[in-house]
């Protein structure tokens, strides 16, 4: 899923960029758009147009790829992936990631070694 060139793609390079700098933060679309200097529907007309996806459902897939990498390729534990990413927990960090992907971050950690 990449982008086209036109300004629109380069706008949504920007917000990608924005918020895989941002991953272990919780981010409000306010904060978003405050410091991307693009408006609210804006924001999320250009995340549904591009993903179909809100912005912030956007940002928890970023966070969730980010999740997955970590726990494939780094000693990092649970604990800490969840805590590198900003979450407010470790259970609502294996709760959102289970959501996301079928299986609990643990059983993630077992697959991805095989």
């Amino acid at each position: 899923l990449s982008p086209g060139k036109s300004a629109e793609g380069n706008l949504m390079r920007s917000v990608t960029a924005y918020m895989n700098d941002h991953l272990d933060c919780v981010l409000t679309l306010q904060q978003i758009c405050d410091d991307l200097g693009i408006s609210l529907p804006a924001l999320k007309r250009l995340l549904k147009n591009t993903y179909g996806v809100s912005p912030m459902a956007y940002f928890s897939e970023l966070k969730i790829e980010e999740a997955k990498r970590l726990i494939a390729d780094t000693a990092l534990n649970i604990s800490e992936v969840a805590e590198r990413l900003g979450f407010s927990s470790v259970h609502h960090f294996s709760g959102t990631f289970k959501k996301k992907t079928g299986m609990s971050p643990t059983e993630y950690k077992k697959a991805s070694r095989h």
